[in-house]
This record gives C-alpha cells, sequence and structure tokens, in this order.
C-alpha cells in the first residue's frame, strides 16, 4: 500500500504535492481545505464532523478535512478513525505534543493543498454552517475574510480580555478589525503561502496574515456556548498570548521602558533642583525620609520590569537561534487507508528524526526502495 508523503518541499504548489490521501479520482487536488486544531475534543469532534461533512458537500466542489492533533490524551481520533475509516476526504495529522493551537494551525498550512483555505475550531462555537459565507465574500475578491462574533456567548471577563486582544493587534499591525481572536477565518493560497516563509516559534497567526499584507474583510458570525468540554485558553495562556503579541511583533515595550527612564529622570533633576532651592533659599534642610524610599522603590521597580523586559527579548533571540521548529508531525493517517485495517489501527506512522530539521525528500516513502516498509521521517515545523 502506498503510503502518504511525510513532508512537502515548501514552495510546492498543490497540484505537485503527492498527497495521495486528499486527492480524488482524477489526481487533483481538491480546490478547497478545512485546517481543524483539536486538543481533547472528544465529546465534540464526531458532532463537529457530522454538521461540516454537508455544508461543504453542498458546496460542490473538491474539498479535503484535515483534523490536526494537538496532542491530544483523550479518544478524540479513534471515534475519528473508527467512524470515518474509508474516507478519502478526511485526514489527521497527529503532532509529537502539544505545540500550541496556533502552530497547530501553520502545521495543517504545511500539509493543506487546497487554492482556498478555511480554519474552525471543533468546539461547535464557531458554526460550520457559516462557512459557505465566508467562501462567498473570499469570491469578491479578497484575500482573507474573517469571522466576527457579534453576540458572543463566553463570560464577561474572557470578552474584556478578548478587547484588550483586539486593541493590541490592531495598533501593532495597521489592519482595523473587531475580532481578531475569531479561529473561523477563509484564506487565499498566496496569503497562505506568504505565512508560511515566516518561521518564528512564539506566533500570532491573526498578527502575522495582517503583517503579510493582504485584501481584508470581516462578516458577522453566529457564536454559540460551549456544550461539551471546556475553552484550553485559560486565564494564564491569553496573558501569555498578549505578552507574545507585544514582544512579537513590535519593540514597543523597549521604546516605552526607554521613555519611562528619561521621564524618571527628568523628574529627578527637577526634585534635585527643588531641594536646592528649598535648602539654599528657604533655608530647609529637612527631607522627608518617605518621599525618598517612595521615589527609591518606584525607580528600583522599573529598573527591575526593565531588565526582565530586555530579558525577554534576548530568550526570544536565543529560543530562534535554536533553530528548533515550531511543531513535529509524528504520523499523518489517510483515512482512506483505514479501511479492512484491523480495529485501532493509526495508520503509518513517522519515527522522530535526530537529524536536519529541513524537510528532505530523501526520507520520503515515494522515494524509498520497494519493501522498505512504512516508516518515514517526522516532518518539522518551520
Amino acid at each position: 500500500m502506498r503510503q502518504p508523503d511525510a513532508t512537502n518541499k515548501q514552495g510546492d504548489s498543490p497540484k505537485a504535492a503527492t498527497h495521495g490521501g486528499s486527492r480524488f479520482d482524477d489526481g487533483q487536488a481538491p480546490r478547497l481545505s478545512v485546517v481543524v486544531p483539536v486538543y481533547n475534543e472528544e465529546g465534540n469532534i464526531l458532532p463537529f464532523l457530522r454538521r461540516l461533512l454537508p455544508v461543504l458537500e453542498g458546496l460542490g466542489d473538491s474539498f479535503e478535512i484535515l483534523l490536526v492533533d494537538d496532542g491530544s490524551t483523550d479518544q478524540a481520533f479513534d471515534l475519528v478513525h473508527r467512524n470515518y475509516a474509508g474516507d478519502p476526504r478526511l485526514r489527521t495529522i497527529h503532532l509529537t505534543r502539544n505545540f500550541g493551537q496556533q502552530q497547530a494551525v501553520i502545521a495543517g498550512f504545511h500539509r493543506c493543498l487546497g487554492q482556498r483555505i478555511v480554519t474552525i475550531d471543533s468546539d461547535l462555537q464557531n458554526p460550520p454552517e457559516e462557512i459557505p459565507r465566508l467562501l462567498e465574500k473570499l469570491g469578491e475578491g479578497y484575500d482573507v475574510v474573517c469571522g466576527w462574533r457579534r453576540d458572543r456567548k463566553d463570560p464577561l471577563l474572557r470578552r474584556w480580555s478578548s478587547l484588550l486582544l483586539n486593541w493590541i493587534v490592531s495598533r501593532l499591525t495597521g489592519v482595523h478589525l473587531h475580532d481578531y481572536g475569531c479561529m473561523l477565518r477563509a484564506y487565499r493560497r498566496p496569503i497562505i503561502e506568504r505565512v508560511k516563509q515566516c518561521p518564528e516559534r512564539s506566533t500570532y497567526i491573526t498578527a502575522l496574515v495582517c503583517w503579510v499584507g493582504g485584501k481584508f474583510a470581516e462578516i458577522r458570525v453566529s457564536h454559540a456556548p460551549r456544550e461539551q468540554g471546556r475553552s484550553k485558553y485559560n486565564y494564564w495562556k491569553l496573558f501569555e498570548l498578549y505578552f507574545n503579541l507585544l514582544t512579537g511583533f513590535s519593540i514597543f515595550p523597549l521604546q516605552l521602558i526607554s521613555f519611562a527612564g528619561m521621564l524618571c529622570s527628568s523628574v529627578g533633576f527637577a526634585l534635585a533642583i527643588w531641594l536646592m532651592f528649598q535648602r539654599i533659599f528657604m533655608g530647609n534642610d529637612e527631607v522627608g525620609l518617605t518621599s525618598i524610599f517612595a521615589v527609591l522603590f518606584f525607580l528600583f521597580g522599573l529598573v527591575v520590569l526593565s531588565l526582565g523586559l530586555i530579558g525577554e527579548y534576548i530568550g526570544r533571540i536565543y529560543i530562534e537561534v535554536q533553530g528548533r521548529p515550531g511543531f513535529l508531525i509524528q504520523r499523518e493517517t489517510r483515512l482512506d487507508q483505514l479501511s479492512g485495517l484491523p480495529p485501532g489501527s493509526q495508520g503509518w506512522e513517522a519515527p522522530l528524526d535526530r537529524g536536519d530539521s529541513r524537510p528532505s525528500n530523501a526520507g520520503r516513502p515515494d522515494h524509498a526502495p520497494e519493501g522498505d516498509g512504512k516508516r518515514a521521517p517526522t516532518v518539522h515545523g518551520p
């Protein structure tokens, strides 16, 4: 049985790629790709697919669905394999561990083949029935169409934090949208190719897409409360996301510290002039100890904050210099190849590659000699 590719040269056109599980009988690549990051969605994944597939079938065009397993520890993908074995339109991509939602989506970008790409979460808070509206708007000549959750069904604190996120991204990118956090989006292929050329480890896809440029549109989409499981974005992860945005797309924090340093120096100089005036012309030799301690503690806190931010930027440089990939693909399962396999079969598996992190054709199953087995090297991220 022919095995799916473990790697794909960056820049290959979709029709030049050799992902047999996403091709149809006419040998053509699907025109639409739906990338779905999944992390512990056992209760939602089957209802999600039962709603998604009729929507895509109603479009009347060829499509593929890529379910990216971001290190799930539940039975979500076992359910998918058992219920959809034999369906050539579905592929599951299994990362070696949890790399985060953003890297899971980028992994899907590296494996998808369509000229139009849709991203959507599997928690059913973003209804799949909105996809045709996104694609219709994309057909009007836009490069990216984003969903705008006008009536969000999230807790109040979560909505407030999203407003802060929207404000930060808007100021950093210069692209003004109402909702930067909605995963329900549609892209044209050239935008995805630009994103794939950006290899940074800590990233935020919406800000990155805004940075690479294009013609953007936004439409209102419905939003439903989560019925199964709980959100994987806790408030600490949201804080980490905000910090990644500030330090990953701007040097504004360093500029702010420089401004604060100049302001403190100016205030200190003015205070010294005032104390000298008090002593020389007013004969006042008393200096409040409390005031001195207050000024010292303020300056000490500012110094510590400055060192922390500088250390954050240096740490990011260190991480990028290491050159480690943003994600690792352990295996890719073509569901049409699961047909007739024993229960519990997971498709072919890719062992960890200890060598060069760049994809190489030498390890691809298509180039391996016959009888080489079902082993292939891990696919590495950017």
